[in-house]
């Protein structure tokens, strides 16, 4: 099944207990936390594999059923509204690169409907929230953890160390979350499932290298990228939903200034 509702997210999951005997019920319970569905698409489907997406963009082609949240870009020149169909193509050519091949804000599943297998992957800085639960015989994801928790394999109790972090900490530090038995993919971090198997790895980790170099070169490289971004994060949104935070110090200033130059207004 694949529903596109009020919210931008993912949930679903691989495998499945076979006292799920309504999955369209437990699709409609996960998506209630993030409001009222609006249409509801129905997708190929085999075995237990079920994947919702919510003002995301979906794609199934073949055995293949992908949803994407977020606005990422791949290496090499794709238009938008072609973007998942290249998803497919690159991972059918090469399926361990397909995460690092992307670029920008997002949250992946994508499931292999013929082979039972899966992966689930989130953007370098993590922009976009992913969550998973390992089961008995399968893998429950989405980006919120109380739509994992919704899922009758995943449990929906507190974990007290989370319970403890969020008064210590006022959050609960990634990978942990506040139910038991899940984790939130980190930055830049990936999970394949198949074969009854669950492997997670990084496909991506920041390298700091210290190269010594004249300083207004480098305060013109950091200008022009922090505009760059700016412009590409506005021109990926829809205009008049797009903003930014002002309060008043040199982050929020920065780009709102840039987002002004970028937007001519």
């Amino acid at each position: 099944q694949i529903i596109s509702i009020t919210m931008r997210g993912i949930c679903g999951w691989f495998g499945g207990s076979e006292r799920i005997t309504d999955p369209s019920r437990v699709l409609s319970d996960m998506v209630r936390p993030f409001g009222r569905a609006s249409a509801s698409v129905p997708a190929e489907r085999r075995g237990a594999a079920h994947a919702l997406g919510y003002r995301t963009r979906v794609h199934r082609d073949g055995d293949l059923l992908i949803a994407l949240a977020g606005t990422p870009r791949l290496e090499s020149d794709v238009k938008p509204a072609d973007l998942l169909v290249a998803i497919a193509d690159v991972y059918r050519r090469r399926p361990d690169s397909l995460p690092a091949a992307l670029h920008g804000p997002f949250a992946l599943a994508l499931l292999d409907l013929g082979s039972g297998s899966g992966l689930l992957a989130v953007d370098r800085i993590g922009v976009e929230p992913l969550t998973y639960a390992a089961t008995a015989d399968g893998l429950v994801f989405a980006s919120r953890a109380d739509s994992v928790a919704a899922h009758p394999d995943a449990s929906a109790d507190l974990d007290r160390q989370a319970v403890f972090d969020y008064l210590y900490f006022h959050c609960v530090p990634s990978p942990r979350v506040i139910f038991q038995g899940q984790r939130k993919l980190l930055p830049g971090q990936c999970v394949r499932f198949g074969a009854g198997r669950m492997e997670s790895s990084f496909y991506w980790e920041l390298e700091y290298r210290e190269q010594p170099a004249p300083f207004e070169p480098l305060k013109k490289e950091f200008l022009d990228t922090l505009e760059q971004s700016v412009h590409r994060a506005a021109e990926d949104s829809e205009p008049e939903a797009t903003g930014c935070f002002l309060s008043g110090g040199t982050d929020s200033s920065t780009v709102s200034g840039l987002l002004t130059r970028t937007q001519g207004r």
